[in-house]
């Protein structure tokens, strides 16, 4: 059942036409940062810490990570940017389906602590002032 469910949010998550890791070509010469997450629950919420570089070659594990986070309890949702060197639009894309998800069942999104990368895309793509129950933390010093 929970693997069902699961499955359900992924494809909510991923969306239509998603091109995976395995699809994309190998540019000669890159070095990445092998992009993780790590998962906690505290009382009441989940907290997932992302780190590395988050793209279009990521994406796949990442929405799987948050499908399975998601379906596996009722906890808001906390997630982490501090360690992320780089974050793509699709990225974003997956954060917002991951909010939209959690509304529809009366829970919340909160990103903490965005690296300067991480932060900069979120203001292209104007996370400052977006709906309700998505929050952003800012860094503590």
């Amino acid at each position: 059942m929970l693997q069902t469910l699961a499955a359900c949010r992924l494809e909510t998550l991923c969306g239509d036409g998603m091109a995976l890791a395995q699809d994309l070509p190998e540019v000669a010469g890159t070095t990445r940062l092998a992009p993780t997450q790590t998962v906690r629950r505290g009382d009441g919420h989940t907290l997932v810490l992302l780190a590395g570089e988050h793209d279009i070659s990521s994406l796949f594990a990442l929405s799987e990570t948050l499908a399975i986070v998601i379906a596996v309890d009722d906890n808001d949702l906390i997630v982490d940017l501090s360690d992320v060197q780089f974050m793509g639009a699709e990225t974003v894309g997956v954060l917002i389906r991951a909010r939209n998800l959690l509304l529809s069942q009366s829970r919340s999104l909160t990103l903490r602590s965005p690296a300067p990368g991480a932060q900069r895309v979120l203001d292209l793509c104007w996370l400052d002032d977006v709906s309700p129950r998505l929050t952003l933390v800012a860094p503590t010093a």
